[in-house]
């Protein structure tokens, strides 16, 4: 697993969307990194995971190298 970022960062619920560009692919291959996980993981709350469901994300998948972009961005 991938050690978290040296600075301090807020996580804040995100869609799909934006946690596939935090971790550099697209949004059908973050699909396929957790649909195994996916009953575990739970559904999403609307459009986007939750806090705790992020955390179960990092802790499968390691940190995403790339900061979770702000909606709208």
């Amino acid at each position: 697993m991938k050690h978290p970022p040296a600075k301090e960062f807020v996580v804040m619920p995100c869609t799909h969307t934006a946690l596939a560009k935090a971790y550099g692919v697209s949004w059908k291959v973050l699909y396929t990194w957790l649909q195994p996980l996916q009953s575990e993981l739970g559904p999403r709350q609307g459009y986007k995971y939750n806090i705790a469901q992020l955390l179960f994300i990092v802790e499968k998948l390691g940190w995403p190298p790339n900061p979770i972009p702000v909606y709208g961005k």
